[in-house]
């Protein structure tokens, strides 16, 4: 009897090491499924995220290149407008400067038939007194003829 017990108690001892054994391996089972599923969790969660910040990333460099865009186009508008400005104002400055190129050449032309106009008053005046002088010399010849005839009358 002692030996069906002891032989009873090894199988109990057997049997319960067996559980034992079958239970750690099931506990390994379930913290390594565990594991696994925590691992799946985080990498889904991680991924998720990932996709997030892409997204985010994408969304505002869109809006970042959008912005740039408009203030690109606002900028050539104001370049174009600017330009043309200047090309205006360079027609306006070419016209100007023919306008003056032109006042420039009447006035030299105003000056040369002021100095003619002054230079045949000259030449006039000088044709005038030397007629006046010639008239005066034949005057005074006559004069002096008339005298002389008068004097001679007189004797």
């Amino acid at each position: 009897a002692l030996l069906g017990r002891i032989k009873l108690l090894e199988e109990e001892v057997e049997r319960l090491t067996c559980a034992q054994l079958q239970q750690r391996e099931e506990s390994e089972q379930k913290h390594l499924e565990d594991q696994i599923a925590m691992k799946e969790l985080f990498e889904k969660d991680f991924e998720s995220l990932r996709q997030k910040l892409v997204s985010n990333v994408y969304h505002e460099m869109g809006d970042a290149l959008s912005k740039t865009i408009q203030v690109n186009d606002k900028l050539s508008c104001q370049l174009k407008t600017a330009l043309a400005e200047l090309e205006s104002m360079q027609i306006l400055l070419q016209e100007r400067e023919k306008d003056l190129s032109f006042a420039k050449r009447e006035i030299k032309l105003l000056k040369y038939k002021e100095k003619m106009i002054a230079q045949r008053r000259a030449e006039k005046a000088q044709a005038h007194a030397s007629r006046l002088s010639k008239t005066q010399e034949e005057d005074e010849k006559t004069k002096a003829g008339d005298v002389v005839e008068e004097t001679r009358e007189t004797w």
